[in-house]
């Protein structure tokens, strides 16, 4: 009696796994802009509309990459953005950026990891 492990397929998934790795930063710089789109979309929708300037004002700076770090910034051109926000003495805070932050973050680990599974298909 004795025992029989069969390890042939170990080789091809270190094979798929190290491809993936090289993919990483790729797809971490996608779903970064394709994240950007999304909490736009919020926004846009979230953001006070007077002359509809402050809602066509969200801007995305370059993806920039650092070990295992992917980053962005996102911000909102419009100089007068901060006080329709935050609010002033005289007009009371609306929280846009916030609130549409807030929701766009909801299910963003799941999109992530849809993302990640791309690879192995």
């Amino acid at each position: 009696m004795g025992i029989k492990v069969d390890l042939s397929g170990l080789e091809d998934f270190a094979e798929m796994l190290q491809n993936a790795i090289g993919e990483i930063p790729e797809i971490n710089s996608e779903f970064i802009n394709d994240e950007f789109e999304h909490f736009k979309q919020i926004a846009v929708q979230k953001t006070p509309k007077d002359t509809g300037h402050l809602a066509e004002s969200y801007k995305a700076g370059e993806v920039r990459q650092s070990g295992t770090q992917t980053e962005q910034d996102w911000k909102n051109t419009a100089h007068y953005a901060k006080f329709v926000n935050s609010g002033t003495v005289h007009q009371a805070p609306q929280y846009f950026w916030e609130k549409s932050e807030n929701q766009a973050k909801e299910g963003r680990e799941g999109r992530y990891q849809e993302k990640i599974a791309e690879l192995f298909e």
